[in-house]
């Protein structure tokens, strides 16, 4: 994307469709407020109405003059002079015949932000623009050229449609849950086993259930944690950069209803397990002939308590959970921010006026200290091995440089003799699945 607010990205423009399962909206557009379209589409959008919502997260001004009513019904495939793009909602589906110099869609890449008032574009530098950058989910296809693109969408729906969306929450954070923790630690004690705590939490999250159409509670947990983290994660660069609290996904969109879980959701999911096992084993192990209606009750309370009162993070788990459900990072206050007060950079850091806000995570540190790899964040024993052995040969190198350097009576650290792994950015975005073909783009995003 030109970086030129004066030349080719507000000059040309392209004939954008969007359909969903109603109908369709088409119309010309600066290749800029395209690539907002684009990047909208990371709210999971289902409906036209749901686009345009997610449009404003970008483009602030649509909050009030709206982002439909300009475009035109139905489908249009009018040559313009960047080409033509088609977006189908139901069907996860972008379609592209553009002029690759003047017009290059993409499904991660960088968006002009608006704000509101909206700016004189032909006043403003390159180097005071905004720029967010976008990534949508793995379901979404990019197809280049318009030859047969309806049998293709038509294909792509009545897929989606066969494996509908649905909430898992009722299950993984509902009775079902507590059933399950009930019947395992009664069959554990009957058993006589001492402590199956580690058992029944790794059996839960294995076991595939007919309420969660056939996968595991760990599938479902994991299966778009890293886009959600990923959306999560540029929005605190939003923030960052706009000094505006990024809108949040409506409670009503298909996004929220049918929300996935993020990082956050997994730690808060793995402690309240924790915390409901241990109470309801230590309630077995007391209490003969226990009631199974009374402790299931006595579960669903100490899970209402806990999410709204424990204090094992910095905000209530349910507040952690919500903010997350509606991509709303986790802004932190001065208190929460500093690690160290005698440290005068982490102050600096920490004061919004100098360093902008600061943003809470839960990392989930402690999953990895069980040492196995169902309550790790990786899909497979395979990945969770192989990263163990990496982590054993770089401390097997440390150590043998280290006792290397004591042998010879040399100092182990020193700023000439020790080196030190620094953040590669463009590592890391490509480790998050950007794009790297246009290397002006690299640049927009400010840390």
């Amino acid at each position: 994307m030109s970086q030129d607010l004066t030349g080719d990205l507000v000059a040309h423009e392209v004939m954008l469709t969007v359909l969903d399962a109603e109908g369709a909206r088409h119309r010309a557009l600066p290749v800029s407020l395209a690539d907002v379209v684009l990047a909208a589409l990371a709210a999971e959008p289902e409906t036209l109405a749901e686009l345009e919502t997610a449009i404003t997260r970008y483009n602030r001004p649509a909050c009030q003059t709206g982002f439909l009513a300009n475009l035109r019904e139905g489908i249009s495939e009018e040559r313009w002079d960047a080409g033509i793009v088609l977006i189908d909602l139901p069907a996860r589906l972008v379609v592209a015949d553009t002029e690759p110099v003047l017009y290059q869609p993409a499904l991660s890449g960088a968006a002009l932000y608006c704000p509101d008032p909206p700016p004189d574009w032909s006043q403003l530098s390159a180097e005071e623009a905004i720029w967010i950058y976008y990534q949508l989910s793995d379901d979404w296809l990019l197809a280049d050229g318009l030859a047969d693109w309806q049998t293709l969408a038509a294909q792509r729906r009545a897929e989606r449609a066969r494996q509908p969306r649905f909430d898992a929450r009722p299950v993984l954070f509902g009775r079902a849950l507590h059933e399950f923790i009930l019947t395992e630690c009664l069959a554990a004690h009957a058993a006589g086993q001492e402590n199956p705590i580690v058992d029944i939490h790794t059996r839960w999250l294995l076991t595939p259930r007919t309420d969660l159409h056939g996968k595991t509670p760990r599938e479902l947990l994991l299966a778009n944690r890293h886009f959600l983290d990923l959306d999560l994660w540029w929005r605190e660069q939003q923030w960052s950069l706009t000094s505006e609290c990024p809108l949040p996904l409506a409670r009503e969109s298909a996004a929220y209803r049918f929300a996935a879980f993020g990082t956050h959701s997994n730690v808060v999911h793995f402690d309240l397990l924790r915390h409901l096992l241990a109470a309801c084993w230590e309630q077995v192990c007391a209490t003969p002939n226990l009631e199974r209606s009374s402790e299931l009750a006595r579960l669903a309370q100490l899970q209402t308590d806990w999410l709204a009162t424990s204090d094992e993070y910095s905000f209530s788990p349910e507040w952690l959970l919500e903010q997350e459900r509606l991509r709303v990072p986790l802004a932190a206050s001065h208190q929460h921010a500093v690690p160290d007060p005698d440290c005068p950079i982490c102050e600096m850091t920490a004061d919004p006026l100098i360093g902008g806000p600061t943003f809470m995570h839960l990392d989930g540190h402690h999953l990895d200290l069980e040492d196995n790899w169902v309550f790790s964040f990786h899909a497979t024993r395979e990945d969770w091995e192989a990263e163990r052995r990496e982590w054993e040969e770089r401390n097997r190198k440390f150590n043998e440089e280290w006792a290397a350097r004591e042998a010879a009576g040399q100092p182990a650290f020193s700023p000439d003799n020790f080196a030190i792994d620094t953040w590669d950015f463009d590592a890391e975005l490509e480790e998050k699945s950007l794009t790297d073909d246009d290397d002006d783009d690299q640049g927009k995003l400010v840390c």
